[in-house]
This record gives structure tokens, C-alpha cells and sequence, in this order.
């Protein structure tokens, strides 16, 4: 069974509650992981539009 591909994509928002004596390493970890997830989605997207090499 093949799943059939999402005709729409739209963009994620996403929100920060920074609270009083809230460091801001767990917050840049946090935004490292979006930051990286984005780079692998924007390759793996690259890849599928080109075809296999």
C-alpha cells in the first residue's frame, strides 16, 4: 500500500514562553534541533524533486 503525498504543505509556527531565570542553552539546543530538522527536510525535499541520481 502506498501512501499518497501531502498536496499542501504549510509552514510551522511555532512559540517560546520564556520564563523568569530560564537559561538560554536548553533554548539554543532547541532551536539547533528546528534549526537542523529544516536542513535535512529542505535536502531530503531536493532529492525527491531531482530523482535518483
Amino acid at each position: 500500500m502506498y501512501l499518497s503525498r501531502p498536496t499542501e504543505v504549510r509552514p510551522l509556527s511555532v512559540g517560546f514562553v520564556l520564563l523568569h531565570r530560564f537559561t538560554l542553552l536548553p533554548f539554543a539546543a532547541f532551536v539547533d534541533c528546528l534549526r537542523l530538522a529544516a536542513d535535512e527536510g529542505i535536502a531530503a525535499a531536493s532529492c525527491a524533486a531531482t530523482g535518483p541520481s
